[in-house]
């Protein structure tokens, strides 16, 4: 069990929290949530449990099944149990021997634990989530890479917790498949030494909280046989429901969403063997592409839109911090995120900077969502916690190529740790341009170097993203062009 304390909750105290109607949850899987909270949540992190595509929706259901089901030997238990393949096909795809099944019904409230399972909606792939809190209005999941809500925008995919109101989410997502309950008598069976305490989910900000912290897991009274009991009888109504939605469904509309099933089904496998052979592709061209000898940086920058100087700017200008840090989110595909700042959330953020007064205006969210996403730490920190950013003061070349390896989620706590770091992001390439990393002030061509260097070489380092190298991210974004890459680059 994590070391969160669990809450034992008397009757003087009903009143404070709402309870789910749910059935309880094992020990196992209120250790899952504690685990995402801990690991994930608290961290700004996403999972890639299939080390495929990234952090997907689906990767979330996949390391739930794996905690609460591990099979030894195989390292992907979870296709064993709930599955293997996109969001929509996990509802058909999970065993019968681990989940129960219940399909979708307006009048249906989840239970604590549940998968739910949505069909196309905004993505072919569809969407998956997991039931943290639900009644008969509002739902909350902790899922990632959800339509709705992203605290992230482009800058990545990360695990979160998500309210919605539950009738306008299950038409956002293109309607809810069904839910998958696991089965309690398998989690017991899988995890023999696991602690027979049960818990349910209680809050008392009901419906709108995205804040993890405000949902409680409260110890029931509640002995295994009757939480065994109680899901048989959830199993039987689920059996009922699908009896019953299967009888309401004429032969001609089955037909059709069995031909259009083997359809999608048929087109996803091309997809997928395409982005397979994309995949192999760019492996094989990774070692030919360099970078140009016949473009300067700066001029390369400017071509794909990086860079975007007045008649008046040159290469020779030096370069602001707060200009530093704005080039930086650019370059990294970030200037989407930042746009998903309220205008509360940049105040208070630079509440936390006693010189945010003299930041130029058009400079204040950049500002603001770095020093949400831990990307700058200023010049000094005051005696009351609060960090000068110095807006104004030129920057030096490795307080440039240390803002820039934050934004591409490395650990840098010191300047001197960022030449090391360097190297390790670019892959210890000869043909960089390091020397320009230095406590010397920097000029836009200087700093071009460095953002050339990571745009050709650099690769991401965050649990999203492991790997992924900053090109790749930009180009299938669209936020650079492919024709504009490929005449600034030699292969």
């Amino acid at each position: 069990m994590n070391t969160r304390s669990r809450i034992l909750i008397y009757s003087v105290l009903v009143f404070i929290f709402v309870s789910v109607p749910s059935f309880a949850l094992t020990n196992k899987q209120v250790e899952w949530y504690d685990v995402m909270n801990e690991e994930y949540i608290k961290n700004s992190l996403g999972v890639d449990q299939d080390n495929y595509l990234g952090a997907q929706c689906v990767d979330v259901a996949s390391n739930y099944s794996s905690h609460i089901f591990p099979i030894k030997g195989q390292k992907k238990d979870y296709a064993h149990t709930l599955g293997f393949g996109n969001a929509n096909q996990l509802y058909h795809g999970a065993k019968d021997e681990y989940f129960i099944k219940t399909p979708y019904s307006p009048d249906y409230i989840p239970n604590s634990g549940d998968i739910i399972v949505f069909g196309y909606g905004t993505s072919r792939a569809g969407h998956v989530s997991v039931v943290l809190y639900a009644d008969a209005n509002y739902m909350t999941v902790v899922h990632q890479n959800g339509s709705g809500y992203n605290p992230y925008g482009s800058r990545g995919t990360k695990v979160f917790v998500e309210v919605h109101e539950y009738s306008k989410w299950n038409k956002m997502n293109g309607g809810i498949t069904g839910y998958l309950t696991p089965k309690v008598s398998k989690i017991m069976e899988k995890n023999p030494d696991m602690t027979t305490e049960t818990y349910e989910v209680v809050t008392s900000l009901v419906n709108r909280s995205r804040n993890f912290e405000d949902y409680k897991f409260v110890e029931t009274n509640k002995s295994a046989d009757e939480i065994l009991e109680i899901q048989n009888a959830i199993e039987i109504e689920a059996k009922a429901r699908e009896e019953k939605r299967r009888q309401e469904e004429s032969e001609a509309e089955r037909a059709k969403r069995e031909e259009e099933e083997a359809k999608r089904l048929e087109e996803e496998e091309a997809l997928r063997a395409q982005q397979e052979a994309e995949a192999k592709e760019a492996m094989e061209k990774e070692a030919s592409i360099k970078k140009s000898s016949s473009i300067s940086a700066y001029d390369a920058l400017v071509k794909l839109d990086i860079y975007r100087p007045s008649a008046t700017t040159t290469s020779s200008d030096m370069l602001t911090r707060t200009q530093a840090v704005a080039l930086i989110i650019r370059l990294t595909g970030q200037e989407e995120a930042v746009k998903f700042m309220s205008e509360t959330e940049v105040s208070n953020s630079l509440k936390k900077v006693s010189d945010a007064s003299i930041v130029p205006n058009w400079a204040k969210s950049n500002l603001a969502y770095a020093i949400e996403h831990n990307i700058i730490s200023g010049t000094l920190v005051n005696p009351d916690g609060t960090i000068v950013f110095s807006p104004n003061d030129n920057v030096t070349g490795e307080q440039f190529a240390t803002i820039l390896a934050r934004c591409l989620e490395y650990e840098v706590k010191s300047l001197s740790e960022v030449y090391d770091t360097y190297d390790v992001i670019v892959d210890n390439r000869e043909d960089c341009d390091k020397d320009v990393v230095s406590e010397q002030n920097i000029n836009r061509g200087d700093a071009a170097k460095i953002m050339y260097d990571m745009l050709v070489y650099g690769s991401y380092n965050g649990a999203g993203g492991q790997g992924l190298y900053l090109r790749d991210y930009l180009l299938t974004s669209g936020i650079i062009d492919f024709d504009a890459f490929d005449s600034v680059t030699e292969h």
